[in-house]
């Protein structure tokens, strides 16, 4: 369904879809636990799909191993540093730990707003794609298909 209606809009718009065969940056999710049943049919497209599979603790890190070193070597590996915000990011210490740890190695950093709560201090000198926009500017679009719109904008391959 969510090809549909990139297809459908790539055709009203006269502009071509973005390749499934994207280029594959190292991306690496922030977000807060609170959110990932709404945000992992989005992933699952992403990377079944598009092929990219970014980092994301819950699936990236092997039961038994050190969550913290792992977060720490997924972070300086990455290419993009991706936030997922909401209020429950807003809440996770960790979260913010991670941002500023992203911000300290200089990766490129994206964020999402799920919803229109304020960004993080952290994180309100920086652009986000809001979902909540792009859903009146695209009333059509179910919630999420346009967290998966919101998400492929953020990494540069969607269509605004």
């Amino acid at each position: 369904q969510m090809q549909l209606w990139a297809a459908v809009e790539a055709a009203v718009s006269g502009v071509a879809l973005p390749s499934p065969s994207l280029e594959k940056p190292r991306v690496f999710l922030s977000h807060a636990v609170d959110d990932e049943a709404e945000i992992y049919p989005a992933l699952h497209v992403l990377k079944e799909q598009y092929g990219l599979s970014p980092f994301i603790c819950s699936e990236s890190i092997q039961p038994g191993r050190n969550w913290h070193a792992e977060i720490n070597t997924y972070l300086e590996k990455s290419d993009l540093f991706l936030t997922l915000s909401s209020r429950a990011l807003s809440r996770s210490t960790y979260c913010a730990f991670e941002a500023g740890m992203a911000m300290a190695l200089e990766k490129e950093l994206r964020i999402v707003a799920l919803d229109d709560s304020t960004l993080p201090a952290h994180l309100n000198h920086l652009q986000a794609v809001s979902v909540s926009r792009l859903m009146e500017r695209k009333p059509w679009l179910h919630r999420d298909d346009a967290i998966l719109d919101a998400i492929l904008l953020a990494l540069g391959h969607g269509q605004n």
